[in-house]
């Protein structure tokens, strides 16, 4: 005689116990008897098909957590171009793109990592990892697009368009933000009215530049500069010449205010100038001076300040030099 067993195994979970490698995934039904496949935590699109060979991942809930297509046990990238790793969160979609185990390195139209945000922010990562670092390690593609690129999406709101709408640009070398051609920008914003941000990072730190260009400057929308900021060591600093570490001008090109920095610290100047000084409306008048200082402060100038500190660059030597010609002849 023989007999039949019902199966006991709960749905949703993995055949093989609770060690199990994977869990199984269970469509859900509707009244209508279609079946639909499972539904993001996010509330986005599926990205990846078990038709693509993709495996869900499947929580408690029953939320899409994740999809990963593998080939030869390795992440592989579906052949339309879908990423192997796709993860699923309550703030948006991450996507990580490999070939045969090994991550994109950024070149082409295939970043690294792209992840798009349920408000409308995405962001692009070119990089690597390392065998002992899980993450990865921003740098830019050998074919010369920038490490990173973060788009924010406009908001409804007025009050935060001057931050909104916004594209941020940044150039890295194993993980550290710099300059990729002389004079180019390390970092570059250019925000939703048209305005722009420039910091120049020329030996991984933010720097002046040999020619007196301040690291830091913003303009407005018309071209006009609105802000400059003179960095030396990567500290905020006054410059030899005493010209403050900040500047800030109003949109006619009146200066408003100034302050001034000594080795990152706020103070008032060697000779006794007000650490934060601001301007009537003709950019002259003084209507305004705060003092501070500490005891026993130093004041040092740049050159001073070289020889006591290690100047040795933190980011590796530019390796890409015919994208260094590239951009000295201005393109992008």
């Amino acid at each position: 005689m023989t007999t039949s067993s019902t199966s006991r195994q709960p749905k949703g979970s993995a055949a093989g116990g609770q060690f199990a490698r994977a869990l199984r995934a269970e469509p859900m039904v509707h009244l209508n008897g279609t079946t639909a496949g499972p539904v993001p935590v996010n509330g986005m699109n599926v990205l990846g098909s078990p038709e693509a060979g993709y495996v869900d991942k499947i929580d408690d809930d029953g939320n899409l957590t994740a999809q990963v297509r593998l080939e030869d046990r390795k992440p592989n990238d579906s052949p339309d171009g879908t990423a192997a790793i796709i993860s699923y969160t309550p703030r948006g979609t991450e996507e990580s793109f490999y070939t045969k185990g090994v991550l994109h390195d950024g070149s082409g139209g295939t970043p690294s990592k792209r992840y798009t945000g349920i408000d409308g922010k995405t962001v692009i990562t070119r990089g690597y990892r390392t065998a002992h670092r899980g993450s990865i390690v921003p740098q830019d593609s050998p074919d010369g697009q920038p490490a990173s690129v973060v788009t924010h999406a406009v908001a409804e709101d007025d009050w935060r368009e001057p931050t909104d709408g916004r594209v941020a640009t940044t150039w890295m070398t194993a993980g550290h933000r710099q300059d990729p051609a002389p004079g180019f920008p390390a970092m570059s914003t250019e925000m939703a009215d048209g305005g722009r941000k420039y910091l120049h990072f020329p030996d991984g730190r933010e720097d002046d530049l040999e020619d007196g260009t301040p690291a830091e400057q913003h303009f407005d929308k018309y071209g006009n500069r609105i802000f400059q900021g003179r960095y030396y060591g990567g500290f905020p600093f006054d410059g030899d010449d005493g010209e403050p570490a900040f500047r800030k001008w109003r949109p006619d090109g009146t200066l408003e205010k100034e302050w001034r920095y000594c080795k990152g610290q706020l103070l008032d100047s060697a000779d006794g100038k007000p650490a934060i000084t601001e301007y009537a409306e003709d950019g002259r008048t003084v209507v305004k001076e705060e003092h501070r200082g500490i005891d026993n402060r130093w004041f040092g100038t740049r050159f001073e300040f070289e020889r006591l500190q290690d100047r040795g660059p933190r980011a590796k030597e530019w390796p890409y030099k015919g994208v260094q010609k590239r951009h000295e002849r201005g393109g992008s």
